[in-house]
């Protein structure tokens, strides 16, 4: 399989976002409110918009292919902290982790 391939089967399934429409009634189990909800998507929103332009150089340098991955790993951990996440602590480490994985994959 060709890598342009490749990137639009990981950009397929990475975008796909099946989690989305529950994210918010999940997160309500956990206590958060709405402001708190959009706190955390504008911290989310932030960390990308900061590190999209460093994340292109560093992509630039060091190769398109690694900080995909990198990306890819970000975005694993983040999940992985979302699975164990009980408060607004926690949530915002998945939201700025989750920022920095688009972040790398963007970039």
């Amino acid at each position: 399989m060709s890598n342009i391939r490749k990137i639009y089967f990981f950009n397929f399934f990475w975008l796909f976002s099946v989690l989305l429409p529950v994210l918010y009634p999940y997160y309500r189990t956990l206590g958060i409110d709405m402001n708190e909800f959009f706190q955390l998507q504008s911290a989310f929103g932030l960390t990308v918009a900061l590190l999209d332009i460093p994340m292109g150089y560093f992509s630039d340098q060091f190769g398109r292919k690694l900080i995909i991955a990198l990306g890819a790993f970000f975005s694993g951990v983040a999940y992985i902290i979302l699975c164990f996440a009980t408060d607004f602590q926690w949530l915002l480490a998945h939201e700025v982790l989750l920022g920095v994985a688009l972040s790398f994959i963007s970039g």
